[in-house]
């Protein structure tokens, strides 16, 4: 059997599973979390790596992931003088930890989750080849990555922030395919938190 297809058979069980607990303890709000933590460590099974941490190479991610978000930082300051920033109503503590959390959710919804699935389609079921499929993923995930934002009632449309957006997808989506999930989130993350003090 193909590994993937165990992967995505122990994710399925431990997500209904979880989901199905949750929701009978009434604690909802912490289905997300749960979520992130069960493929995490289903991933973190099916791939058999080691149960250890190393320091040195967490801070190393941390200094590469603090980098990897200054070029958005720079590029969404150029464009600020074109793009409607939206208002936050939260305390700062609030909005570090939603900026947080936003960098590990969307990136394992966007490229982790998406770029798999979409992987599985056109490469598995499919039988595409082609050398440009990364960047049509990348491209795909961009565009689902930037038009989510809509979905909250507080949010607009607007062409340049859906620019914006896009484009910073599509950045985020090159850091994944060049360095992984890990180095992703982190500096989607810090690219969140970064613009706070900036």
């Amino acid at each position: 059997m193909e590994s993937w297809l165990i992967g995505v058979g122990a994710f399925s069980v431990a997500l209904l599973a979880g989901c199905s607990l949750v929701t009978r303890l009434g604690a909802k709000q912490h289905l997300p979390f749960l979520a992130v933590c069960t493929i995490l460590l289903t991933w973190h099974l099916a791939r058999r790596e080691k149960w250890q941490i190393n320091i040195p190479t967490l801070c190393g991610m941390a200094v590469e992931s603090t980098l990897l978000a200054l070029p958005l930082i720079v590029m969404g300051r150029e464009l600020a003088r074109y793009l409607p920033l939206a208002a936050v109503h939260a305390s700062r503590q609030d909005t570090i930890i939603m900026s947080l959390g936003a960098g590990v959710y969307e990136e394992l919804i966007f490229r982790l989750a998406l770029f798999t699935l979409l992987s599985l389609v056109f490469r598995d079921i499919l039988k595409i080849r082609s050398g440009w499929m990364n960047l049509g993923i990348l491209l795909m995930g961009a565009l689902a990555f930037s038009l989510y934002h809509y979905l909250s009632p507080l949010e607009v449309f607007n062409w340049r922030s859906f620019a914006f957006r896009t484009i910073a997808g599509a950045y985020f989506g090159g850091i994944f395919l060049l360095r992984g999930f890990g180095i992703t989130a982190a500096s989607h993350a810090a690219y969140d938190v970064l613009i706070l003090f900036l």
